[in-house]
């Protein structure tokens, strides 16, 4: 580690581990304090996209999966759908944005949230 003060490259003392205010401690052993109000909204957004998405799917295709989700079964049911998704995404944008919620961590909570629905730990 670099000692600040000299500029110098030092070991790590243990005094750095066990205090509370050391640099290294603060720096390199900070944990998350959990999820911010950022990424609870985030989360909320991508929510209300797979739920709407999945609704409309639902009312479009003609075709059903083991689980009831919509499987579209030709390129007109494929064209309604990601229209649908698209003009829904573009929502979402404009609402993150208007809330201030970084787009980024909203795809990033899209994306998470589509895991969870896959292996069936969220429902929509």
């Amino acid at each position: 580690m670099t000692d600040f003060r000299s500029g110098k490259m030092r070991a790590v003392s243990t005094s750095d581990l066990t205090d509370p205010d050391s640099f290294f401690r603060r720096t390199y052993l900070a944990r998350p304090c959990g999820p911010t109000d950022e990424d609870r909204r985030a989360r909320e957004l991508a929510l209300e996209y797979h739920t709407a998405t999945e609704r409309y799917d639902r009312a479009v295709c003609s075709s059903r999966d083991a689980h009831g989700n919509g499987v579209p079964t030709g390129p007109g049911e494929v064209g309604k759908i990601n229209r649908y998704a698209q003009e829904i995404l573009k929502q979402v944008r404009q609402d993150a944005e208007k809330e201030g919620v970084s787009w980024s961590k909203v795809q990033a909570a899209i994306r998470v949230v589509g895991r969870e629905i896959d292996r069936g730990c969220t429902s929509v």
